[in-house]
Parts: C-alpha cells; sequence; structure tokens
C-alpha cells in the first residue's frame, strides 16, 4: 500500500505526483468539475480512504473524494505549525495556568 503523509492509494498517488505536503495551498478538481481550494491538512484516523482532507479560507475542514480521473495542483507552499506525529506543545511558562476548581460558585 502506498502512503504519503497518511493518505493512501489514490490519494497518495495524487498528492505526491503534484508534490504538495501538508500545508500548502492546493486545488482538487474532481471528475464532475467541481473545484476546492484550501490548505492540505494532515490525514486524520478518523477520515474515509480515498477522501483528501483541505482547509478552506471561511476555516472549515472539508473532505473531497478523488476519483480517478481528479487532479489536485500545488497553488503555493505553505508551513504547518505542528506536524504529524510530533506533541504539540501547550505552554512553556506552565505558572500562569490556573487549575479548575472543584465547585462553581455561582453569584
Amino acid at each position: 500500500m502506498e502512503e504519503y503523509f497518511g493518505y493512501t492509494d489514490l490519494v497518495a498517488r495524487r498528492l505526491a505526483e503534484a508534490g504538495v505536503r501538508p500545508g500548502d495551498l492546493i486545488e482538487v478538481t474532481r471528475e464532475d468539475g467541481a473545484t476546492f481550494r484550501g490548505m492540505l491538512m494532515p490525514k486524520d484516523e478518523f477520515s474515509a480512504p480515498g477522501i483528501v482532507v483541505i482547509k478552506l479560507d471561511n476555516g472549515y475542514n472539508v473532505g473531497v473524494r478523488l476519483g480517478p480521473k481528479a487532479t489536485v495542483r500545488l497553488l503555493s507552499r505553505g508551513e504547518l505549525t505542528s506536524h504529524p506525529g510530533e506533541p504539540v506543545s501547550l505552554s512553556e511558562q506552565m505558572s500562569d495556568v490556573i487549575p479548575p476548581t472543584d465547585s462553581i460558585t455561582y453569584r
């Protein structure tokens, strides 16, 4: 099974052929002519096979099913703030974090 940034099979091939990686701005054109532009997101463990996930300008993530004649095109290089498999650091200074209390006070 071919794998590319967590994506497999046809999606992995299309992304590799286009030379795109998570964080890049891409354009996906389906066989029916529908076009989607957004930032390529890392593969999510809950995404179905055959789906590429992009973040649209409005902030929503959408999954686009790629058929055999779908195309992927790089529009511009981007950068993710974290990478798949790397832990995300919440804070260097934990002294600013106040843990929740056991009870809630209503006024």
